[in-house]
């Protein structure tokens, strides 16, 4: 058997953090609508900080999963780059959105309203066309990106959902705190573990 590498540290954090802090910004929309509207409170503002972070985490923890991924060539090794820069657009969409819903007087707030709605699109297809790549290669069970898909359709149906889609996410990105590829021959950690095999 192959030996296992590291646990990448770029999917890590992220994976366990970014649906902790949707999380926290679906509740505190809760909170937010409790005056009887939504916006213009402490709650509504602490709440777009927590999703523009989110976001940025999810971008990192894009870049990882590309890092994670077997490596792949031909058509396949296009689908991985054509999934990183959707994950990366739509992060940056979901940050410029939410930067805009804190300061209305800036520069984000001219954005066009489809931004607001295409880059969570994005950011999920992307995070979503990675995992199912981890799926294929057996390194991930079919209901992680599942469980990211669902919530995303979830939030789109109502924002009100959001504490429940936070926890589907956290629930399909959790096993990513523990994945560890192979390590390909010839590398210098598989050299490593092969001697130290031969010396026990």
């Amino acid at each position: 058997m192959a030996p296992l590498g590291p646990r990448h540290p770029l999917v890590v954090g992220p994976a366990l953090v970014a649906p902790l802090l949707i999380l926290v910004a679906g509740l505190l929309r809760l909170v937010d609508a409790m005056d009887g509207g939504y916006g213009g409170g402490t709650a509504g503002d602490l709440g777009h900080a927590a999703l523009l972070f989110a976001a940025l985490l999810l971008a990192v923890l894009v870049v990882g999963l590309a890092r994670s991924v077997p490596p792949i060539t031909g058509s396949g090794r296009g689908v991985t780059e054509v999934a990183v820069a959707a994950g990366l657009l739509g992060a940056a969409g979901s940050m410029w959105a939410s930067a805009g819903a804190l300061w209305v007087d800036g520069p984000a707030a001219s954005r066009p309203e489809v931004v607001a709605e295409a880059a969570p699109a994005l950011l999920v297809a992307g995070l979503a066309t990675l995992l199912l790549l981890l799926v294929e290669h057996g390194e991930l069970a079919w209901w992680s990106p599942a469980c990211v898909v669902t919530g995303a359709f979830l939030v789109a149906a109502n924002a009100d959902l959001t504490p429940f889609a936070a926890s589907l996410l956290l629930l399909g990105l959790a096993p990513l705190t523990s994945l560890r590829l192979p390590l390909p021959a010839g590398s210098p950690l598989a050299r490593r573990d092969a001697g130290r095999g031969r010396s026990a």
